[in-house]
C-alpha cells in the first residue's frame, strides 16, 4: 500500500472512530445532566466534521484532510483543559501523537507531537501546583470510552492490516512465480531458437552486423558461431546494398514483418538460394532485425524441373485422344487439351478460365463434388462416370481426378483425365444382358483384367492377364474357381508375397477403390494394380481387377535418375553423386569404425593450357585424364567424381593412408604416361597432376565437410612443393 493509499485509509478511520466517539459521548453527557456541554460539543465538533467527512467521501484533498483532524484533536485538547482548568487531562495528552503515528507521515507526527507538549507546557505554567487535585469521576468515563473507541479501532485495523498482509504476501509469491515463469520461458524460447529447422540470426540494422545466430545457421552457412558474429551482411548476402537498405527500411519504418528470396554466400564460396524472412525486435537492449532462413536451393531446381516436366507433359496431353484438363482449388480451369476442340466440339479458349460443372448433367453435379471433397481431404485420387453436355445431347465420360501434392502436404492443384466412355456404356448395358459381349469387349482392353463375383470366385480373366503373369494359357477353366485355389502357376510370383496377399484382402473386406498400385515381381518386372469395387444396383457385386506391366516406365524412370548423376563431359560421376556418396561413406564407415580415404586431384596449370590450346582441346584432355582415373581405380566400391572445372575426387571406402597414397600415386604416374603436350607449364613438358590424400575414421559427431577440409589441404601443400606430386594431410 503507498503513501496516499495508507493516508487516504487513516482518514476514513479516524473519522469513523470521531463519530463513533460522538455518537458515545453525547448520550454520556445527557446521561450526567450537563447539557451545557452537549450543546457546546454539538456546536463546536460537528460543523468541521461534516466538512472533514465530505472531503473524506469524495476523496478531496487526503493530506489537507489529515492535517486538519490533527489540528482538531489539539484543539479540542486545548479547549477541554481550557473548560477544566483546574487539573490537565493527561491521558488526553497523548491521544494526537498515537493517532498521528497510524498514518505513519513523519510530518504530521511532528505537528501532533509539538501540538501536544505546546498545550501541556501552556496549562502547566498557568496552573502550577493545582494540577491533578480536583478530579472528578467522569474523567474516569471520559478516559474508558476513549480507550475503548482506540482498542476498537486499533483492532478493526489489526484485522485489516493481516488482510493486507495476507493478500501482499500472496501477490508477492505470485510476482516470484511470474517472475520464474518469464525466465523460464526466455530460456524455452531462447533454446527453441538455438535448436530450430530453420537458421535464424539477428544483426544490428545501423551497423548490419551479426549479433546473434543459430546452430543451424552456422551449418547453412559452414561457419562457427564465433566467425558469423564478426560477420556483416555484406560478406554473406549476395545482393545490391540498395536493396538491402529498402528492405531494411521496410522494417524499420513500418515494423512489418518481411519476407523475400535472396541468395547467400557459404563459406566454402558455394551460393545457397534462401527465403528470408525479417522483423523488428529489442535484443539485449537493443533493437535488431531478427531473421529466420530458409534453404530453397533444391526447392528451386525442383522447381525448374517441374517448369521442364510441365511442358513435357503439355506437349504429351495436346496430343493425347483423352481429354485432360486442370483444376485449380475451386474448380476453374486452368488448362484445357486441344483434344476438347476435336471430341467435345469446345472451343479451348471457352473451357479455360471457366468452371466445369455448366456441362456436367445436373444429375451427376453431387458425384463430381464428392469426387472433388474425397481427392482434396484424402489426397488420393478418385475416378467416376458423369454424363456431358455435347451440344444438344449428353454423352458419358469416365473422369480420373488426382491432386497435385506439394511436399508440405499443400494440393497445388488437381489433374483430371476424361474420356468418352458413352460407347462403353451402352455395351455395359449390352453386357447384363450377355456375357459374350463383355468377354469381347474386356479381352480387347490393353490391360490385364481378372474380374470376381462377391463370392471372390472368379467370372472374367482376359487373355493380357495371363501374359503379365505367364500364366497357362487356360483362363476358361480358372472360371468359376475362387482366388485361392487357382493353380500355383499363377500364383507366389510377387517378391513380397503375403504382404501382396495381405493387401489384397483388406481392399476385398473394405470394398476400396484402388488405383496405380505398384508390386515387383519375382523376375524383376513392376506391375501397377487397380481395384475397382463392381456395384449392381447399388449393391455389391464383385470386383474388378485391373493389371498393367510399368516394367518399361519404372526402367525409363530409373535411367534418367541415373544420368542425372553423369557429368555430360568426361561421362564420370558428377559434383552431385559425390556429395552423396561422401555422406552414405561418411555414416557407413562411422558406424563400422573404419578408415575413409578422400583424394582430391587438380590439372597442373589448366588454364595455361585452355588458353594455349583452346576450350576444344582442353575438353579432350580433361576426358583423357578423368578415363585414366577411372580406369586405374579398380575396386567397385571406388568412385570417381568430378568435382570441379580440373577437379576430379576419389572416394576409396575403407583404405588406409597408405592405400590412398599409393592410388594416388599409380594415377598421378598414368597420367603423366599419357603424355599430353603442355608448352606453358611450369612443371614440365607434359600435362601433369597434384595430388592431395586425407584419412580419418569418420566421427558421428563430425560432417563430411571435414575430410574434405583436409583433403584441400593436402592438394594446397602438394601445389606449393612444386606441383606434379602426391602429398597427404598430416593431422
Amino acid at each position: 500500500m503507498d503513501d496516499d493509499s495508507l493516508i487516504k485509509h487513516r482518514n476514513q478511520w479516524m473519522i469513523k472512530g470521531i463519530w463513533i466517539f460522538l455518537c458515545l459521548d453525547i448520550p454520556l453527557n445527557l446521561l450526567l445532566g450537563d447539557f451545557k456541554e452537549v450543546r457546546g460539543i454539538i456546536l463546536i465538533a460537528i460543523p468541521p466534521l461534516l466538512f472533514l467527512t465530505y472531503l473524506m467521501r469524495n476523496n478531496i484533498f487526503p493530506k489537507l484532510t489529515m492535517t486538519i483532524i490533527s489540528v482538531l484533536f489539539i484543539s479540542a485538547l486545548f479547549i477541554l483543559n481550557q473548560i477544566e482548568r483546574h487539573y490537565i487531562n493527561l491521558f488526553f495528552l497523548i491521544m494526537p501523537p498515537v493517532f498521528a503515528a497510524s498514518y505513519r507521515n513523519w510530518q504530521n507526527i511532528l505537528l501532533t507531537t509539538i501540538g501536544s507538549a505546546g498545550v501541556f507546557s501552556y496549562f502547566m505554567l498557568l496552573e502550577g501546583e493545582n494540577y491533578f487535585t480536583q478530579w472528578k469521576q467522569t474523567d474516569l468515563y471520559y478516559f474508558l470510552l476513549c480507550f475503548l473507541t482506540y482498542t476498537c479501532l486499533k483492532i478493526y485495523e489489526s484485522k485489516f492490516t493481516e488482510g493486507v498482509r495476507i493478500q501482499l504476501k500472496d501477490e508477492l509469491k505470485r510476482v516470484n512465480q511470474l517472475k520464474t515463469e518469464l525466465h523460464e520461458s526466455k530460456e524455452r524460447y531462447r533454446a527453441m531458437v538455438k535448436q530450430s529447422s530453420e537458421g535464424i540470426y539477428a544483426f544490428n540494422p545501423t551497423t548490419k552486423r551479426v549479433v546473434e545466430t543459430n546452430k543451424r545457421f552456422c551449418e547453412m552457412l559452414g561457419y562457427k558461431e564465433q566467425e558469423l558474429l564478426k560477420l556483416t551482411l555484406n560478406d554473406i548476402i549476395l545482393s545490391d546494398e540498395s536493396i538491402m537498405d529498402s528492405n531494411i527500411g521496410k522494417v524499420l519504418n513500418n515494423n512489418r514483418y518481411f519476407v523475400g528470396e535472396t541468395l547467400y554466400r557459404r563459406k566454402d564460396g558455394t551460393i545457397i538460394t534462401v527465403e528470408v524472412g525479417g522483423s523488428l525486435v529489442h535484443f539485449n537492449n537493443e533493437t535488431v532485425i531478427l531473421a529466420n532462413i530458409r534453404d530453397i536451393t533444391k526447392q528451386k531446381e525442383i522447381e525448374r524441373g517441374l517448369v521442364d516436366s510441365e511442358k513435357k507433359y503439355r506437349l504429351i496431353a495436346d496430343n493425347m485422344t483423352d481429354f485432360v484438363t486442370v483444376l485449380d482449388l475451386n474448380g476453374k480451369i486452368l488448362y484445357a487439351s486441344p483434344s476438347h476442340e476435336n471430341s467435345m466440339k469446345i472451343k479451348v479458349s471457352n473451357l479455360e478460365g471457366g468452371y466445369p460443372f455448366k456441362y456436367i448433367h445436373p444429375d451427376d453435379l453431387e458425384t463430381a463434388n464428392k469426387a472433388l471433397s474425397h481427392m482434396f481431404i484424402n489426397r488420393a485420387s478418385s475416378q467416376i462416370e458423369i454424363r456431358w453436355r455435347l451440344e444438344n445431347d449428353w454423352v458419358n465420360l469416365e473422369v480420373r481426378g488426382k491432386p497435385v501434392v506439394e511436399d508440405n502436404g499443400d494440393i497445388q492443384k488437381f489433374v483430371v483425365t476424361s474420356r468418352n466412355i458413352t460407347e462403353r456404356v451402352k455395351m455395359e448395358d449390352q453386357m447384363k444382358r450377355t456375357s459374350a459381349r463383355l468377354e469381347a469387349l474386356i479381352s480387347h482392353m490393353p490391360y490385364g483384367i481378372l474380374a470376381e463375383d462377391k463370392d471372390h470366385r472368379l467370372i472374367l480373366v482376359n487373355h493380357q492377364f495371363t501374359e503379365i503373369f505367364r500364366a497357362p494359357h487356360h483362363s476358361q477353366k480358372m472360371l468359376g474357381m475362387k482366388s485361392e485355389d487357382v493353380p500355383e502357376a499363377g500364383r507366389n510370383i510377387f517378391r513380397e508375397e503375403e504382404l501382396y496377399k495381405k493387401r489384397s484382402k483388406a481392399i476385398l473386406a473394405n470394398r476400396q477403390t484402388v488405383l496405380d498400385e505398384e508390386w515387383e515381381l519375382l523376375d524383376g518386372r513392376m506391375i501397377s494394380r487397380d481395384a475397382i469395387p463392381i456395384f449392381t444396383n447399388n449393391e455389391f457385386d464383385g470386383f474388378l481387377w485391373q493389371f498393367k506391366d510399368i516394367t518399361n516406365q519404372k526402367k525409363m524412370e530409373q535411367e534418367l535418375r541415373e544420368a542425372s548423376f553423369i557429368d555430360g563431359l568426361t561421362k564420370i560421376s558428377n559434383r552431385r553423386l559425390f556429395d552423396e556418396t561422401i555422406a552414405t561413406e561418411w555414416g557407413r564407415c562411422s558406424r563400422t569404425s573404419k578408415h575413409l580415404t578422400l583424394i582430391m586431384i587438380d590439372i597442373d596449370r589448366f588454364k595455361n593450357y585452355n588458353d594455349t590450346y583452346g576450350h576444344q582441346r582442353g575438353d579432350e584432355c580433361l576426358i583423357k585424364v578423368a578415363q585414366t582415373i577411372k580406369e586405374t581405380i579398380r575396386r567397385p566400391s571406388d568412385v570417381v567424381c568430378r568435382y570441379g572445372g580440373e577437379e576430379f575426387a576419389v572416394i576409396l571406402p575403407e583404405t588406409h593412408q597408405e592405400g590412398g597414397m599409393r592410388i594416388a600415386e599409380k594415377i598421378r604416374a598414368q597420367v603423366e604416361a599419357l603424355k599430353i603436350p603442355h608448352a606453358t607449364s611450369s612443371v614440365g613438358k607434359f600435362v601433369t597432376c597434384s595430388f592431395g590424400v586425407a584419412t580419418l575414421i569418420p566421427s558421428p559427431f563430425s560432417t563430411p565437410e571435414e575430410i574434405i577440409r583436409m583433403a584441400d589441404k593436402a592438394l594446397y601443400s602438394s601445389k606449393n612443393k612444386g606441383r606434379n606430386c602426391v602429398d597427404y594431410y598430416d593431422i
